[in-house]
């Protein structure tokens, strides 16, 4: 069990994804309107070397466009309707700019940003990122996470004191990651799907000295068992539901001391 509720950090997955259209300015909004601590987001590169938040490759399931991102200009993203899918109330929203993200909450939010370069994996987004990161002085607001190992060695070959995480599924490849033998490329943090994340797995990492993030928990009992076990950070598509279990589960621990 953590010590106090503030060692449990709850981050929006997408942001809010279930109230507004994900990985745009209004679900990052909702997001803190619900007292979480910050918010996940993913971002790639569009043709000309901008990044911009969005999940998916294909523009087809969140924006109102056809094709790849990396093969649209700025310009041309820019005028994608990236709302109208979710609710006609969030027609006119756009696919964000990475720095338009971080120069608005930025100061006031904790930011997990995934790098998602799969196709590219070898592109500048690692060292792009890290540069608009460092322009807006927000390394202690930010935490670097990928799936590619690769990317996380970027990022720390510029700043070895850069947070960057690990991410992992529940297979043989994920197993490896949570090893020793990835320690040096995630030595301070992980970020398990939380079927990994028995309390036998929280308490080893923890001795290794890495803080646990993990994604993406919706249930209200596998968040309570979570939280109880020691996880240090809950990666939510419903952070709102996230924040009140934190502080259900510490409110009834400060009763029974």
């Amino acid at each position: 069990m953590p010590k106090t509720i503030s060692d449990v950090k709850i981050y929006g997955h997408r942001g809010a994804k279930k109230i507004a259209p994900e990985n745009t300015i209004p679900a990052f909004e909702k997001t803190l309107e619900m007292g979480a601590d910050g918010f996940e987001l993913d971002t790639m590169l569009s043709a000309d070397g901008i990044p911009v938040v969005i999940h998916d490759r294909s523009l087809s399931r969140t924006t109102n466009g056809n094709g790849y991102v990396d093969q649209k200009t700025i310009s041309a993203l820019k005028n994608l309707d990236a709302g109208g899918w979710f609710s006609e109330k969030y027609c006119d929203v756009r696919i964000p700019l990475l720095s338009d993200v971080l120069k608005t909450f930025g100061k006031k939010a904790q930011i997990n940003i995934e790098l998602k370069n799969f196709t590219h994996p070898f592109n500048s987004l690692p060292d792009k990122v890290y540069d608009l990161v460092c322009e807006e002085c927000l390394l202690e607001n930010i935490l670097f996470s990928s799936f590619i190992p690769f990317n996380l060695v970027r990022i720390r070959k510029k700043n070895p004191n850069a947070r960057v995480a690990l991410l992992f599924k529940p297979d043989l490849p994920g197993k490896l990651f949570a090893t020793s033998i990835f320690q040096s490329i995630s030595p301070d943090y992980i970020h398990p799907h939380f079927s990994s994340c028995s309390s036998s797995f929280i308490n080893k990492q923890h001795l290794m000295g890495r803080r646990i993030n993990t994604w993406t928990v919706n249930d209200e009992e596998v968040i309570r068992e979570l939280i109880e076990h020691g996880i240090d950070g809950i990666i939510s598509d419903d952070p709102g539901l996230a924040v009140q279990i934190r502080k259900q589960v510490f409110d009834s621990f400060n009763n029974v001391l």
